[in-house]
């Protein structure tokens, strides 16, 4: 799930109107399918912040509490920062022929860096 969420943040393209109120009273700019994407991702981007303290077991939320707290730390400020934390380095957008799109971020505070793919 979390690579899901990582990919549907990072490889946007979406625009808001307005970044200065919650995302959910913003107009999101963009297609349906990356507006749509970026909503999943907003979602649960907030999920995971809360549920770092949820240790039930069996449950979706401990599963989550299996990924490295480092890889977490920017959920904590949400969607604007987690995205901001997370430079890009070079983009091949979504179009109807690739029917994939292609990213690379790199991580502010660290030297790694991620090839997200979207698509087939």
């Amino acid at each position: 799930m979390r690579e899901m969420i990582d990919v549907a943040a990072l490889n946007s393209r979406v625009k808001f109107n307005r970044t200065d109120v919650p995302f959910e009273q913003r107009e999101i700019l963009g297609d349906a399918t990356e507006t749509g994407l970026a909503k999943f991702a907003a979602r649960w981007l907030v999920t995971l912040s809360s549920s770092r303290g949820d240790e039930s077991e069996g449950s979706e939320k401990a599963e989550i509490e299996k990924v490295d707290e480092d890889s977490l730390a920017p959920l904590d400020q949400g969607y604007d920062l987690f995205v901001k934390g997370h430079q890009k380095v070079f983009e091949i957008p979504f179009n109807s022929v690739n029917k994939w799109a292609l990213v690379v971020v790199s991580f502010f505070s660290s030297f790694f860096v991620w090839l997200l793919l979207f698509g087939r």
